[in-house]
């Protein structure tokens, strides 16, 4: 059985059961979502991370309501900025079901070759790094 503490944990046996068991060893406090989606609480942020066997990735998002008195051209305008000072990270404008405009970060890691626990959690504190930032979408968010 592959354990999260592993060097690396081979394609086959990722599971939102073993990269939960790894944001917990790095003492993050998790939860898992009735959509079984791990719910990765960060210093001031909350993040979904889903995991998608097919394509063999992991995705870490987040999303944030614009603040009063945001226009969309000033959303598009700052995620356009975003996405060009950041690689690693991608921004966008949504529309939610219930009228409310926001958005919505990402960044995803594959693991087709086997998934390494210290990569995942390197690559998520930078994204989470970032979005802490001051960058050009901040001013709009709640």
């Amino acid at each position: 059985m592959t354990t999260a503490h592993q060097g690396v944990i081979p394609a086959d046996d990722v599971s939102i059961d073993l990269l939960q068991a790894a944001f917990d060893a790095a003492l993050y406090s998790t939860t898992v979502d009735e959509d079984g989606d791990l719910v990765v609480r960060g210093a001031s942020t909350k993040f979904y991370v889903t995991l998608s066997e097919d394509a063999r990735r992991v995705r870490v998002a987040t999303f944030s309501l614009l603040r009063d008195g945001a226009s969309r051209e000033e959303a598009l305008s700052a995620v356009n900025a975003f996405n060009e000072q950041y690689a690693v990270a991608r921004g966008y404008f949504v529309k939610t079901g219930a009228g409310h405009e926001g958005i919505v970060f990402d960044a995803d890691l594959t693991y087709s070759g086997g998934l390494i626990p210290l990569n995942m959690l390197t690559r998520f504190r930078t994204f989470e790094n970032i979005l802490n930032d001051m960058h050009p979408v901040r001013p709009l968010m709640n």
